[in-house]
């Protein structure tokens, strides 16, 4: 079209200079007759020649008129014939175009439609278009929904990869991942060349979110294979990504914390700055290599690289509160994870946890429990922490039950939900239940050392097998020898070997457990014991009064304040004695019955002893005085009284021999 608007420009222009020159010939050739005729002598020549001049200029220029005239009449008319060319060569254009795209969309649709249907073999025959550009309409197929799933509760919600798990439709996984498999097998088998990283990387991720890590682990090898051997053009992006996920495999499911670390350097290589692989490599660090410092260290490259990711901010307040203890920073970094993420539900969670075990705010542990299972209705940790505290707290061990249920539910392979159960049947006394659960525990987990502790313990107090008891302690000692509750396990197979008069070995236990948490009172308290049976009392007295430093319960209080008062008067420390077993009576006021007769004791014992007759007297009355008490509060055992050394001192007064007598 441009070519033929050129011609036509020329020939209009090559037309208009003949003219101009003709014109211009004219009037030199009519100067040229006048300037002769001036020449000549004859005056009506002359005038007659001057005449014809003018005549011919005249002539001449109408010529020229007339010629441009018609010249703009023919351009004006071949341009108006150029447009309307122009406007027709473009209407045909027009419906060829829309005529081939509507040929392409009816295409596209009945590929699509074949491809809606599983039949992928036939969209691949339908067309070599196929090769370029149709893979995709299969692959979107494929990720569609998953990518619009992901978006809104990883992306968007900034759920951790439990939380995804959980809330992830199962089918939906299971349908794209057949999907997946028609692109990889069918596409793989026909072109294999169309075969991308992607493919595999997909497939990947999606097996990883329906707990089949094994084969996720295969598809990210792949991927990253791929990647290697043709596909540069991913190594920034996809590599990363695929290094990230199979380190997340390595770490959390298969637990070869080398190799994962490899992945994780691997995926901050090819890129630097990602942050979440930061965090994922910092929780490697924490609980793979107890690599504290690193861990902090990541957490806070990855806060520098990217100051609103929730998870970042969550994950080092799990660090600060279980690592360092300190709450308060814990506190500081959960409340900054809530408000950059609001709906991070992992955080209310955590949160939860310090405002019930160091605050005391049960509304406030409560609230953050309710907060994280609304925007995670199968968050089975909210439902597991909430159930703690209605049974440990708020003691509703129905709501307790029903929350494990849910757990449970939600997860049927989750241990630590068998063993909270576990632990609340104990309490309302449902052993057989118990039992089972521990045992359900133990089968997902065979390594869970604090679930074999607590049915050791339950063999022990309940069923009395202690050869079970026995294996469980140990078996929980050899997983878990010197950290977290391992104190715990040790100081219940000495209490077993103390059961079985196993003295030496029980000490031995107790002495293991007391150097891995010596601030723990129970441990203290069942040493004492052990030196009290053996006669060595001092020792036993020096770890009595040592209990007493620490936080206790009233029953363990009254426990050591007791153990303390038999001691003494082993010792013949009458007066301390005295005072322990008054402080038993101020801790249960409503059962002083032997504490009474303890005191009664200790006064015949200080009798003995006294330097003077009247103090003598005043000891022996008190100790008749308490003895009485003690018989109006409820003590019966009068076979005791009769054969009580401790009261030797006072048996042969009138009083003693009247109230025994009265008793008969």
């Amino acid at each position: 079209m441009q070519s033929t608007r050129k011609y036509r420009g020329s020939r209009c222009l090559i037309a208009g200079v003949l003219i101009v020159a003709v014109g211009l010939a004219g009037v030199v050739w009519q100067g040229a007759i006048g300037q002769d005729n001036q020449q000549s002598a004859d005056p009506a020549v002359a005038g007659h020649a001057k005449a014809l001049s003018t005549a011919m200029s005249i002539f001449f220029l109408m010529l020229i008129g007339i010629i441009i005239s018609i010249s703009i009449s023919k351009i004006h008319a071949g341009k108006v014939r150029e447009a309307e060319k122009d406007r027709e060569n473009e209407r045909i254009a027009k419906e060829k175009a829309e005529a081939e795209l509507k040929a392409k969309k009816e295409k596209e649709a009945k590929i699509k439609a074949l491809i809606e249907k599983g039949e992928v073999e036939k969209a691949l025959e339908e067309t070599e278009g196929l090769v370029k550009v149709k893979t995709e309409d299969i692959r979107t197929k494929a990720i569609k929904d998953f990518v619009r799933e992901y978006q809104e509760k990883v992306v968007t919600e900034k759920m951790n990869d439990e939380q995804f798990i959980s809330d992830f439709n199962v089918d939906v996984i299971k349908n794209i991942i057949n999907d997946f498999n028609q692109v990889i097998n069918v596409i793989g088998s026909k072109r294999p060349h169309l075969l991308a990283p992607d493919d595999y990387f997909y497939r990947g991720f999606l097996y990883y979110y329906q707990r089949n890590q094994n084969k996720s682990f295969e598809d990210y090898s792949k991927c990253i294979k791929m990647s290697q051997v043709g596909h540069k053009w991913l190594f920034g992006h996809r590599l990363c990504s695929a290094y990230n996920n199979r380190g997340n495999i390595l770490q959390r499911y298969f637990k070869d914390y080398s190799k994962a670390l490899d992945d994780y350097n691997n995926a901050i290589k090819w890129n630097p700055n990602l942050a979440m692989t930061y965090v994922n490599r910092g929780t490697l660090y924490s609980n793979g290599f107890n690599d504290y410092k690193k861990a902090l260290d990541d957490y806070n490259k990855a806060i520098k690289l990217d100051s609103n990711l929730g998870l970042a901010y969550n994950n080092r307040g799990v660090l600060y509160w279980k690592v360092f203890n300190n709450y308060t920073k814990a506190m500081v970094d959960y409340n900054r994870a809530i408000k950059v993420s609001p709906n991070l539900a992992k955080a209310y969670n955590n949160r939860s946890v310090i405002y019930n075990r160091v605050f005391k705010d049960l509304k406030k542990a409560l609230e953050d429990l309710n907060k994280a299972i609304k925007l995670n209705p199968k968050f089975y940790d909210a439902y597991l922490n909430r159930g703690i505290l209605f049974k440990d707290s708020l003691k509703k061990y129905n709501k307790a039950l029903s929350d494990f249920n849910t757990a449970i539910k939600i997860n049927i392979n989750l241990p630590k939900a068998y063993y909270d159960r576990a632990s609340l049947f104990k309490i309302i006394e449902n052993f057989d239940n118990a039992l089972d659960d521990y045992n359900k525990a133990i089968e997902i987990d065979k390594f869970f050392a604090d679930a074999y502790t607590n049915r050791g313990l339950l063999y022990v107090t309940i069923y009395k097998e202690y050869i079970k008891a026995m294996n469980d302690f140990t078996k929980a000692i050899e997983i878990n020898p010197d950290k977290g509750f391992a104190y715990y396990t040790y100081s219940n197979r000495g209490y077993l070997y103390e059961i079985l008069g196993i003295y030496n070995k029980a000490l031995l236990d107790y002495n293991k457990s007391i150097a891995l948490n010596p601030n723990w009172a129970n441990s203290r308290l069942s040493r004492g014991k052990i030196y009290f049976l053996k006669n060595e009392f001092r020792k036993a007295l020096k770890d009595f009064e040592k209990a007493l430093e620490f936080k206790l319960n009233k029953e363990t209080e009254f426990d050591i304040q007791d153990k303390i008062g038999h001691v003494c008067l082993k010792l013949l420390e009458c007066d301390k004695a005295i005072d322990s077993f008054e402080k038993c009576i101020q801790i249960n006021p409503f059962d002083k019955r032997f504490s009474l007769y303890n005191i009664a004791c200790a006064y015949s014992l200080k009798a003995g002893i006294e330097k003077t007759e009247d103090a003598t007297k005043k000891d022996i009355e008190k100790a008749i005085y308490y003895l009485k008490e003690a018989i109006k509060n409820g003590f019966r055992d009068f076979e005791q009284i009769k054969k009580d050394t401790d009261l030797d001192n006072i048996r042969d007064h009138p009083k003693f021999k009247k109230l025994l007598k009265e008793k008969k």
